[in-house]
Order: structure tokens, then sequence, then C-alpha cells
């Protein structure tokens, strides 16, 4: 019998077809080969031999693929390899060099997974920039603007397409000095005021072709809209997220020890007892011991022995509070409660909170997001506003525990 060798994770019935193509992320590179999982297909394990890399001769396979790449592949079925004396072993084979730039694209934006397909939906939705296919204003929710800004603030920083800090403030406080007038004949003068403002950067080489590009765009949309003066708003707010994202993405260029990745389904652990499957049950029930977590969160980071992860209690309550007045006054939750996405990225872009606890708040939040981001029934917002209350509920019970740590500390 052959020897498969594979993961024992591996679901034997879960493949691709022959030829078909998938999402894979690299999991490990070797000299002659490289190893990925498949994110459709439970996560089972193909191998990609240097032959597969690239239509050229390759060297290092380094030099085109490292770990944790999200990558399109074609599935090319199963090798047998035989050792003399041995079981022969049965390997899940795949090819990069076999798929072109459509069919990746294509793979990419039909992913399962929703977090990806998001990611690389607003990838290509910064490609048609240069092809006038960008977003219609009138279509657009907040879990977009904060997906796309996401992306321009990192293309923002130390690239081609470089923009200084200084300079998206002073558009941004322009912007929001300009959203203060009572209706949009008010704002008319100063919003074409501020096309011009923009042409005079460019012409300066103050600002790059992209942002520029971006800017006129997104203006020439609301100025032919019907809505103009609400879309005007949601551009104020799509702005705002671009800078908190360039304050997020200036961070960790300048800390490379940091990862950018939030969360990794197969690895991630924030601390020792809350693992990212238990916080998916916490979110998913009530019952399951959410006091036990919160006191191991707060001891965590709100009494840390690495001042690296150590959070101060205030910066929390901020936070808690947030939450709370979107669920108690918001009119609209569910685009205030994603709106705070950007705002605790730029609290993490300025120091104020611990990378471990922001990658731990982002990933909760995006729980209690994902549940409603493809439910068709009517019960949607009631199922997110349960979602949320949890959330609530759980930083709670973390600033409570840390008076109380604060308190035995003091004590002793």
């Amino acid at each position: 019998m052959a020897r498969i060798n594979s993961s024992a994770n591996d679901k034997k019935d879960d493949w691709p077809e022959k030829n078909a193509l998938a999402v894979a992320k690299i999991k490990k590179v070797e000299k002659y080969d490289a190893k990925a999982v498949l994110v459709d297909y439970s996560y089972n394990r193909v191998f990609i031999h240097i032959s597969e890399i690239a239509n050229e001769h390759v060297e290092n396979i380094n030099n085109y693929v490292s770990k944790d790449d999200v990558v399109v592949v074609k599935y090319t079925g199963i090798r047998k390899i035989e050792k003399k004396g041995k079981k022969p072993i049965i390997q899940h084979q795949a090819s990069l060099k076999q798929v072109n730039e459509e069919d990746k694209k294509k793979t990419f934006l039909s992913c399962k997974n929703d977090s990806l397909r998001h990611k690389f939906k607003i990838k290509y939705n910064i490609q048609y920039l240069d092809e006038n296919k960008f977003y219609n204003f009138d279509n657009i929710d907040m879990y977009d603007i904060c997906g796309f800004s996401y992306e321009l603030g990192k293309s923002f920083v130390k690239s081609e397409n470089d923009l200084k800090v200084t300079q998206l403030r002073r558009f941004f406080d322009d912007l929001r000095l300009i959203e203060t007038k009572d209706n949009w004949e008010l704002i008319k003068p100063k919003f074409h005021l501020f096309k011009v403002q923009l042409e005079i950067s460019l012409n300066r080489n103050s600002i790059p072709q992209l942002f520029y590009n971006l800017m006129i765009k997104c203006l020439s949309q609301i100025e032919t809209s019907k809505e103009k003066e609400e879309n005007f708003k949601i551009f104020v707010r799509f702005v705002e997220s671009i800078v908190a994202y360039h304050k997020f993405h200036t961070f960790l260029s300048e800390n490379k020890s940091y990862s950018e990745d939030i969360f990794d389904e197969e690895s991630f652990e924030i601390h020792p007892l809350v693992t990212i499957y238990e916080l998916n049950d916490l979110i998913d029930d009530e019952e399951c011991g959410e006091l036990e977590y919160a006191n191991s969160i707060a001891r965590r980071f709100l009494k840390s022995k690495n001042p690296k992860n150590n959070l101060n209690i205030n910066q929390l309550r901020k936070i808690f509070n947030a939450l709370k007045n979107i669920e108690l006054y918001s009119n609209n939750k569910l685009t205030d409660f994603y709106r705070l996405k950007p705002q605790i990225s730029y609290s993490f872009g300025r120091g104020l909170i611990p990378y471990d606890f922001y990658r731990l708040l982002m990933f909760l939040m995006d729980l209690v997001y994902y549940d409603n981001l493809s439910n068709e029934n009517d019960n949607w917002e009631k199922e997110f506003i349960n979602n949320l209350k949890i959330l609530i509920k759980l930083l709670e019970s973390v600033i409570a525990y840390g008076k109380f740590i604060e308190v035995i500390d003091i004590l002793n």
C-alpha cells in the first residue's frame, strides 16, 4: 500500500479536480519545492516542485514565493514516488507557472474564505484606478471603505507612491472643515478649491500620481451623483480611514518585528488560554466561560511583564465606550462598528495599543461582523447586535478584572 505524504489533518476526499485552480497559502519553502495548503479544501497540503514555480529557470524558490504568501495554483494531481525497499509515497502536486493572470484574478475573487476574497477584491479595485472602474459611491459601504483604505494606506508608505503623513493630514483637515458646511451649495466652492489644491500639489510633486487619481475619481463621482452631500460625507470617512491605515502601515514599516497578518486560522494564539477556535466559540456561545477568558486577557495585557504587551486600561475603556455607544445610540450600528476599525488601527500606529491586543481585537471584531457578511435572512441585524453585545460584555469583564488585579497588587 502506498504511503501518503501529507498532513495528519488532511481530509482525504476534499481535493479539487485535476487541473482545477485553487487558492493556496505557502507554508514552507525548501530547496527543491514549496509546501502549501489549499484554503478552500480543508487546508489540505500540496507540493509545488521547483520546476513548477515559474516559466523560467529557477535557482532559488525564495525569489518567487515566501512563507505565508497567498497564491493561486493549478492542482495537477497525485505523484507516486517509488523508493527501493519502502512503500511508495503519494504526493498531491500543484503548479504556479500554469496559472495566468486572468485565471489568478478569477480564482482569488471566487475564494470561499470571506476575508481573503474581500482582500483580493480590494487589491484589484486599486488596480482599476487606471481603468475607470473605481467603486461607485452610491453602492459603497463602510466595510469596503475599510478594506480599500487598508490597502491604499499600505501602498502610500515607503514605495514609489510614497505620501508624507503631513500632506495627507492637511488634505484630511481641509475636508473635515468643508464637511462642517450645512448644505451642498455651501460645500461646492470649497469642493472645487480642494480639486485645485490637489492639482497644485501634484505639479509640485508633493503627492503621488496614484493618490491624485484616486482623489479626482472620487470627487468626480460625488459631483455627478444625486446625493452629493451624503456621498461627500462618505468620501471624508474614506480619507479618514486612509489616514488611519497610513499611520498603521508606517508603524509596521518602522518596526519590522511585527507581522502585517492579522490572524492565521492555523497558528494564531493570542495568549496561553485562548486560541482562535475558543474565541470563535466565545462569540458563538454566550455561556462558554467568558469570565475565564476575560481574566486571562486582563492578566496578559493589563498586567504584562513584557512592556510591549502592556495595555493602558484607559485605552481599553475608550474602546469599550465607543462600542457601547454604538450599541445604545447609533442609528447605523454596522457602519459605525466598522468605522471603529481604522480608528483603533490609528491608535496602534501611535503606539497606544500593543500589537497582540490589536490583533485580538481585530479578530474579535471580524467574528462579530463576518457572521453577517453573507447572511441573507431578515434577522441579520439582530444577530449582529447580539454578537456585538457579547464583545462588549467580554471587554467589560476584562476591565473589571483589570481593576481587581490593580487592587490585589496594592494590597500585596
